[in-house]
């Protein structure tokens, strides 16, 4: 598919480009839903952006597959991402902080 240097005869664009402009919208959301609710911090260690980054989009990765498991739940709804995220963050800390 994207090995071919194939142009649109009406657009005179490399088919590359269109398909890239078709499927882009996925991501701009996903980055928007990361800026609304995000785990960043300011840091000068890149490997420190790198961890937040990949908290935020784990997070927006973990709400979509509660969503389509739960549609009905209340933390399923759109303004409670930020409720999703404690949730998720009490639930994996409470287990290391009661000992047995």
């Amino acid at each position: 598919m994207h090995n071919k240097y194939d142009v649109c005869t009406e657009s005179q664009k490399p088919e590359t480009f269109l398909t890239y402009n078709k499927t882009k919208g996925g991501v701009d959301a996903e980055d928007q839903m990361a800026h609304a609710f995000t785990t960043e911090r300011k840091t000068k260690r890149w490997p420190l952006v790198i961890f937040f980054n990949i908290l935020d989009l784990s997070s927006i990765a973990a709400l979509i597959v509660f969503r389509m498991k739960y549609p009905f739940n209340t933390l399923s709804h759109d303004d409670n991402r930020q409720k999703f995220n404690i949730d998720i963050g009490r639930s994996l800390a409470l287990p290391q902080i009661i000992c047995p």
